[in-house]
């Protein structure tokens, strides 16, 4: 069987040949483009790994930045008050009122836990204890210092003095709000 190729056919398998060519041209010619443009594309990567290369060292820094903090936030929830609820961290703020006004050579007359109440949105709670005592002046100095620079953050939230009208007398009538802190439970 012989295939005559008259002109016409001559000029279709050319034009075919020429499309067939272009075609794969078209598919080839990215291929080709990356072998001879590397340059371009080491320079793109070069620049996307000193990105990532950042990215890790900030990450390096955020990590140290993060173990600072909380070792900061460790070293502070040390001052609170110690005891899983309320009333034990409350029983722990008795026991460091007691020691701080027998120090000072003062009993506690009555003493009585108020109600916790939690601390602006935060996960901790402030105990207070209101408690009634007779010092006398350089009394009440040592047990507001004791107070202020207790191991345990406490604060004065409200003290009412009364002086007796007894000439001779220098024994004041003192009911004074101490509130100390504690984390709240996880549960």
């Amino acid at each position: 069987m012989k295939i005559s190729l008259t002109r016409e056919r001559k000029y279709i398998l050319i034009g075919g040949a020429i499309l067939l060519f272009f075609g794969l041209m078209y598919r080839a010619l990215p291929l080709f483009q990356g072998v001879y443009d590397g340059g371009a594309q080491i320079t793109a990567k070069e620049k996307q790994l000193a990105k990532y290369q950042r990215a890790i060292e900030d990450g390096k820094e955020l990590k140290k930045r993060l173990a600072a903090l909380t070792s900061a936030l460790k070293r502070g929830e040390s001052g609170f008050l110690t005891g899983k609820t309320p009333s034990l961290a409350a029983v722990d703020m008795q026991n460091i009122l007691n020691a701080i006004t027998a120090k000072s050579g003062v009993e506690i007359k009555s003493m009585r836990v108020l109600k916790a109440a939690k601390q602006d949105d935060t996960k901790y709670l402030s105990i207070p204890v209101k408690f009634s005592i007779v010092p006398t002046v350089g009394q009440m100095k040592e047990i507001l210092y004791g107070i202020e620079t207790s191991g345990k953050y406490l604060t004065v939230r409200k003290i009412r003095i009364t002086v007796p009208r007894r000439k001779g007398r220098e024994q004041l009538r003192v009911d004074m709000t101490v509130a100390g802190f504690m984390k709240e439970s996880e549960s």
